[in-house]
């Protein structure tokens, strides 16, 4: 197993592979200081694959956590992850100035090589905060956990027993009942997304206890149902003729046959539930795929793919967490209720001295 670390040495950030002579030929990257504004080099054909890993920001060191072939820009050390889907560009940022800063390259690369035409208004990014960023994008009901899961018996007991406890409207059709599932946590077809960069950040660092990386994705939902090949212009929604063969009615669920989509797409969601309106809440809804990072245009080149992740190094995690709550990110805002308003004092005056 290659090792890599980060030294500051000068104007000059090394990344080594100490078992080797330092300087030996083909053995490091030499690149300007990363504090500047000047990309550092990338690896060339044939040059060693480094080792990836978490920056500690007081020391400059890396720990390893799995190969990559590494690029370095000012603006959270840019990286070239290989992971299970094939070569996803992945930024990393430190604090949330690199991380809004990563935001910002994200949609002016997408911006320049937009290929689809939006009507009154430019596309809007959705994004998804995941705790650990090594897990694909899986939909709850397509986990290992789940594999034994019945989705239509699931359905058919949610809303038998959701009956009683629904306070106000009930739901109205069977869109509304599967988001308000997926909504409390119930395992569905469907992936969480948000319009907001911000809350996305929010997800992938609550309650973290800072021991691996944390991510979040950012998607082009526009691209990823052009994907589908179905004439589809932008977001789906519920009422479409296209979304239909993805959520049959219960009855026909159980009698259903296999047959049925195979590729994800993006769907916007009834806000049945305050809320879904609060997190401004976005779904990508799956069919027979089980993972939307491993499909096919997860990994198309770069200056195509609109699928994108932004690391947040495990050292990081508690400045970043700080950050959000200074900014007015808490659990009370996007959990409107009472629960979690206590949840967020017991929070705020547990051991405090």
């Amino acid at each position: 197993m290659w090792k890599t670390h980060l030294q500051a040495q000068g104007r000059l950030a090394f990344l080594i592979r100490p078992d080797f002579p330092q300087g030996l030929p083909g053995r490091l990257l030499v690149g300007r200081k990363f504090l500047d504004r000047n990309r550092c080099r990338r690896p060339q054909r044939g040059e060693p694959t480094f080792w990836r890993s978490s920056l500690n920001p007081s020391s400059g060191l890396y720990r390893d956590t799995q190969p990559t072939d590494i690029s370095l820009l000012s603006e959270g050390f840019e990286m070239q992850r290989k992971s299970a889907a094939g070569a996803l560009k992945a930024l990393s940022a430190v604090d949330l100035t690199q991380y809004l800063g990563g935001v910002r390259k994200i949609r002016a690369r997408w911006s320049s090589g937009t290929f689809i035409t939006v009507k009154a208004g430019a596309r809007v990014l959705w994004f998804r905060g995941q705790r650990n960023a090594h897990w694909g994008l899986q939909p709850k009901l397509w986990r290992q956990e789940f594999r034994a899961a019945e989705e239509a018996e699931i359905r058919q007991e949610f809303q038998s027993r959701a009956l009683q406890m629904i306070q106000g409207r009930l739901p109205a059709n069977k869109w509304e009942w599967y988001f308000l599932m997926q909504h409390y946590g119930a395992p569905t077809r469907l992936l969480d997304w948000t319009d907001n960069p911000l809350i996305a950040l929010f997800f992938a660092v609550l309650d973290h206890p800072g021991d691996c990386d944390a991510a979040v994705w950012v998607l082009d939902p526009w691209w990823l149902n052009e994907k589908m090949r179905k004439g589809i212009d932008g977001p789906m929604e519920a009422d479409w003729e296209e979304a239909q063969p993805y959520l049959l009615d219960i009855e026909e669920a159980f009698v259903g046959s296999k047959r049925g989509p195979t590729v994800p797409a993006a769907i916007e969601p009834p806000h049945v539930d305050r809320r879904l309106a609060v997190q401004q809440s976005r779904f990508v809804i799956f069919g027979k795929t089980k993972d939307l990072a491993r499909t096919r245009a997860a990994r198309e080149p770069a200056r195509t793919r609109r699928l994108a992740e932004i690391v947040i190094p495990s050292a990081s995690i508690q400045e970043i967490q700080k950050e959000l709550e200074n900014a007015g990110f808490t659990i009370s805002m996007l959990f409107p209720d009472l629960e979690h308003l206590s949840k967020e004092l017991c929070d705020r005056w547990r051991f405090l001295t």
